[in-house]
C-alpha cells in the first residue's frame, strides 16, 4: 500500500519514487545498497549528523530565491526607466510652463480639502502624493525623479528592503497622482 502511495505522490509531484525501494508482499523491503547510498546522502548533507533524512525540498528553497533575486531586480529596472522617463519628461509635461501644469491641478485638489488639520492626511487618503507636503516646482519634481532613480538603483544593483519598495511606490504614486 505505501509504495503505491509513493508512486502516486511521484506521478502528482513529478518527483521519481527511490529506485531502490522493491514490494514485495505488501511489504517495503530495500536492498543492502540502496541502504548504503541513503547514508552516504545523508552524511554529506548532514556534514556528519546521523539519522536525519535528506530534506528534498531544499533544492527548492534555492529557486525562490534565484527567483526572488530576478524580480526585485527587473522591479528595481522598471522603476528606473520609469523615473528617467519622468526626469527628462516633467518639465514638459507637467512643469509650471508645460502643456498641463501640475501645480494648478495640485492647487484645485488643495481647495477640496481644506487644511483643518485632517485635511492633507484626507487629500493624501484621496490622493496619495508627497507634495501636498512640498511645494510643487519643477526643481522639487525633477528632485523626486532623481530619488527615485538613485533608490531604483539601488534595488537592481540587489538592495533588497521593504522601506526603499515602499518610498519607490510613494515616490512614483506622487509623480502619477499629479501628472
Amino acid at each position: 500500500m505505501e509504495m503505491a502511495i509513493r508512486r502516486r505522490l511521484a506521478r502528482v509531484t513529478g518527483v521519481a519514487p527511490l529506485p531502490e525501494d522493491n514490494e514485495e508482499n505488501g511489504q517495503l523491503v530495500e536492498d543492502d545498497t540502496a541502504e548504503k547510498k541513503k547514508t552516504e546522502i545523508t552524511k554529506d548533507l548532514t556534514a556528519g549528523k546521523e539519522n536525519v533524512i535528506p530534506n528534498q525540498g531544499a533544492h527548492c528553497h534555492n529557486s525562490f530565491l534565484v527567483a526572488k533575486w530576478a524580480i526585485l531586480r527587473l522591479i528595481g529596472l522598471v522603476y528606473a526607466f520609469a523615473f528617467l522617463g519622468a526626469y527628462f519628461q516633467n518639465r514638459g509635461l507637467m512643469g509650471s510652463g508645460g502643456l498641463s501644469p501640475a501645480d494648478a491641478y495640485m492647487a484645485s485638489l488643495r481647495s477640496r480639502f481644506p487644511d483643518n488639520g485632517r485635511g492633507r492626511i484626507d487629500g493624501f487618503l484621496s490622493h496619495p502624493t508627497l507634495f501636498w507636503w512640498l511645494d510643487l516646482t519643477d526643481d522639487i519634481l525633477d528632485i523626486v525623479a532623481l530619488a527615485g532613480l538613485g533608490l531604483s538603483a539601488l534595488v537592481t544593483l540587489g538592495l533588497n528592503s521593504w522601506f526603499v519598495m515602499a518610498l519607490l511606490w510613494i515616490l512614483d504614486f506622487s509623480i502619477v497622482t499629479v501628472a
